[in-house]
């Protein structure tokens, strides 16, 4: 055996080593996990609060929502699936919040939602949904100006998503 097909033989043992030593899956396998973890850790915190509203603690149950919020956060905010999760549960945050009387707080949440959604809250059916209700707690507080213009936004991006293809991604 010559000396360069040792060293060939050396180098092919090594990299078959070092490739054994990396169980886990491929890049692109941990993309689709760590949404699939971002989707199932979203429905552990609202099967939490599912709980405490259902044993009549609002408190608990914003505070469920608020610890996803803040968990999502430290997730990769590129992706889209992620943002929408964070929009969803700051409306319901709002929502919760609302209910309790603090239409301040829940405007805070409708507005940190639309804010942590970057471009998907001009395009998502979440950032609807947070108009939605921005539109409804704007009304409660007698702000009818406010209200309407909000629906408008929702409208708008309900519209928009009425009128793609079927093949089209927003």
């Amino acid at each position: 055996m010559t000396r360069a097909a040792l060293q060939l033989l050396i180098a092919l043992a090594s990299l078959g080593f070092m490739s054994g030593c990396y169980e886990g899956p491929a890049p692109a396998l941990l993309s689709d996990q760590t949404t699939e973890a971002a989707m199932a850790m979203a429905q552990s915190y609202h099967t939490q609060a599912d709980i405490a509203v259902e044993n009549n603690d609002l408190q608990s149950a914003a505070n469920a929502m608020t610890e996803l919020i803040e968990a999502l956060e430290r997730t990769s905010k590129r992706q889209d699936e992620v943002a929408d999760l964070v929009m969803d549960a700051s409306g319901r945050l709002s929502r919760i919040l609302s209910e309790e009387g603090k239409l301040d707080e829940a405007l805070e949440a409708v507005e940190s939602g639309l804010e942590r959604g970057g471009e998907r809250s001009k395009t998502s059916l979440f950032a609807g949904y947070l108009w939605q209700s921005r539109g409804d707690i704007l009304r409660q507080q007698g702000d009818d100006r406010g209200a309407v213009e909000s629906h408008r936004a929702a409208i708008v991006i309900f519209k928009r998503l009425l009128d793609q293809k079927p093949s089209q991604k927003p």
